[in-house]
């Protein structure tokens, strides 16, 4: 796929070999987790099969079909921020915020809002996020040694 050229100006698509797709769809993609709206790129078989890049694209004697989703420049947008610099340095400081948030589905009750209704919701929200903040105070107030760090102080 990355070898194919999308314009999304004229719409069209653009194999390898310099051919442009004759016909494209309208389509909804399912895959096993997701279901995605997107367009069918369809290559016509002659062209196909009398390209010297065939065996690179696709084994068949069909046309190659390509499916792009609707939100593949958004997709190449955060794909050119992660190679750079700064995406690198949020992709390091990911891990903290994600065990916050696993702590607030896992123990916190935010996998599911109990209450009915945006004010009660953000109230069972401002409950889960001071429990999750009481719980990390203690253990940074009160670090908890193990006896094997207690050996270790002793031994010292």
């Amino acid at each position: 796929m990355d070898d194919f050229r999308y314009d999304s100006e004229s719409d069209s698509l653009t194999c390898p070999g310099g051919h442009i797709a004759v016909y494209h769809r309208r389509a909804t993609f399912y895959t096993d987790k997701i279901k995605r709206n997107g367009c069918i790129f369809q290559f016509h078989p002659s062209l196909c099969n009398a390209c010297s890049l065939k065996a690179r694209c696709h084994p068949g004697n069909k046309g190659r079909a390509v499916s792009i989703s609707f939100y593949h420049s958004l997709y190449q947008q955060m794909q050119e921020k992660m190679a750079s610099e700064e995406g690198q340095a949020a992709y390091r400081n990911r891990y903290k915020l994600e065990h916050k948030i696993a702590d607030l589905s896992r123990y916190c009750g935010m996998r599911r809002c109990r209450y009915r209704g945006l004010k009660r919701a953000g109230i069972h929200t401002l409950l889960a996020a001071i429990a999750s903040n009481v719980k990390r105070m203690a253990k940074l107030l009160w670090k908890v040694t193990t006896p094997f760090q207690e050996q270790v102080a002793i031994a010292l």
